[in-house]
């Protein structure tokens, strides 16, 4: 659902359309990824899924934005929220050799910052959630809703995703 104009009581973010030589595209980026920017589309609600992606067993990651290339649907893992509020903090996506990894430390413990995918809770929110964990198998981090990660070594609980976006009707001053 995308607002044409901000309600008052929901988080939300602009949606711009852009263009890139020839084609046009969204983003929720002013910048248009260094493309131009062609006009304001409208408001969504500020909560991205993050969702699981594989590579032949070689390398998982997580993200908001869609896998790289090669990379295979492994399933939705929760929803981000994709601006900052209370009791929230960054979940960076970061790179280290060729390990795709997230981490809520801003720095990617010295590993290459990738980006922020978005904002996990840090602490169980009163809307129905998940927790969601970093697991290891050998070089490979990867998140898992699984607090025992099928069996694998787990590193450690990264905080807490929403199963559904809150239901809140929307208010227009």
């Amino acid at each position: 659902m995308v607002y044409t104009v901000a309600p008052g009581n929901i988080p939300t973010i602009p949606i711009y359309r852009c263009l890139g030589g020839t084609d046009r595209f969204e983003s929720r980026s002013a910048t248009c990824e260094g493309g131009t920017q062609q006009r304001l589309l409208g408001y969504s609600v500020a909560y991205g899924t993050l969702a699981g992606y594989g590579l032949g067993g070689f390398d998982h990651m997580s993200t908001a934005d869609g896998p790289a290339v090669a990379f295979v649907a492994e399933g939705a893992q929760g929803l981000l929220a994709l601006t900052a509020s209370e009791g929230t903090t960054s979940l960076m996506s970061c790179q280290d050799g060729a390990d795709t990894f997230v981490s809520t430390d801003a720095a990617c413990e010295g590993r290459k910052v990738l980006g922020s995918l978005g904002r996990i809770w840090t602490t169980a929110p009163a809307s129905a959630n998940r927790p969601i964990y970093q697991c290891v198998n050998g070089g490979d981090r990867f998140v898992s809703l699984d607090a025992a990660c099928g069996g694998l070594p787990v590193d450690r609980e990264l905080g807490y995703v929403l199963d559904d976006v809150p239901a809140v009707t929307a208010v227009f001053a």
